[in-house]
């Protein structure tokens, strides 16, 4: 009867064992009120999502938190790691020499969902803009030496640099993001990729003071695919050939649909030789309904 009894417990024994892992960072101390530092809560929640065995959601709740810098590091015991925000995690309002504010690094299966992040990049702007000597600023999201990620339905406004980079990674999505900085905001590229293999970029709207998305050396298998663009300097492919090793960028594909993209141009800058083009997709065709596609085929290296 004993074992009987076992055999019918074992699939919702082995359902538990195998649920994710739910760590809140209002368990741990942080508070939803934009002005009590939440790094170290966010960290140990981090640290526990990563160190379980099994699939962990880490939880931001409903409320502002102010998070003056998060290096959240793999790699992890798991491959299946879900962050949910549902409020807003804000930087500090005044600027330092940080050059990432939120970095994930040498994670394996992470999934970013919803929430807003604001980088309160207005006071190194201003700095910017009066000429005075000021740091770069530092990137509101940053993917490093990662694979497997999934940004879906982000918000990102003002940061002090660039909003979103993916560097030295693989299998990367970015989808139904929404990335916000003001025209005259400098640096303020919406998404740089460099050194990454197979990314994609789908149904984004991104409005900067930069570049809507930048390519760097050494990218291969970029798909960029119904992005509404601009403001903003369009997309970028650029400081190509500065060394003679450098690698070049192989394999980005731009499907453009008339009824749903708006692009203002695409730049093509190679140092490597002078060589500078830009491809104009602005019309009077552009608010039309046709759903016809050009497909842009880019195979080139630098050197």
């Amino acid at each position: 009867m004993e074992a009987q009894l076992l055999l019918l417990l074992l699939p919702f024994l082995f359902h538990l064992s195998s649920a994710a892992q739910l760590y809140n960072i209002a368990d741990y101390g942080a508070k939803p009120d934009g002005s009590h530092d939440s790094a170290s809560q966010l960290a140990i929640a981090w640290t526990k999502a990563c160190s379980s065995i099994v699939p962990a959601t880490l939880l931001i709740p409903p409320g502002k938190f102010l998070v003056s810098q998060a290096l959240l590091q793999g790699p992890c015991r798991n491959n299946k790691i879900l962050i949910v925000i549902k409020g807003i995690i804000m930087a500090p309002s005044s600027y330092t020499s940080n050059e990432q504010w939120i970095i994930f690094k040498r994670v394996n299966g992470l999934t970013i969902s919803g929430g807003l992040l604001d980088g309160q990049g207005q006071a190194l702007w201003s700095c910017k803009n009066s000429n005075s000597k000021c740091p770069e600023g530092a990137t509101s999201l940053s993917i490093a030496y990662s694979n497997n990620v999934w940004i879906d339905r982000v918000s990102s406004v003002n940061s002090e640099q660039f909003h979103i980079t993916i560097y030295r990674s693989s299998h990367v999505k970015v989808t139904r993001a929404v990335i916000t900085a003001p025209f005259d905001s400098p640096n303020t590229d919406g998404i740089h990729i460099e050194e990454s293999s197979d990314v994609e970029v789908k149904e984004c709207r991104i409005g900067t003071g930069d570049d809507c998305i930048s390519m760097g050396p050494g990218d291969s298998n970029v798909w960029i695919e119904n992005v509404r663009c601009g403001p903003g300097h369009g997309i970028s492919i650029g400081s190509l050939g500065s060394s003679s090793n450098q690698d070049g960028v192989k394999n980005v594909r731009i499907p453009i649909c008339l009824s749903w993209v708006l692009i203002d141009c695409f730049w093509l800058d190679l140092i490597h030789g002078n060589f500078f083009a830009a491809l104009e997709v602005s019309g009077p065709w552009m608010a039309s309904l046709a759903t016809l596609c050009y497909f842009i085929w880019l195979i080139f290296d630098a050197g």
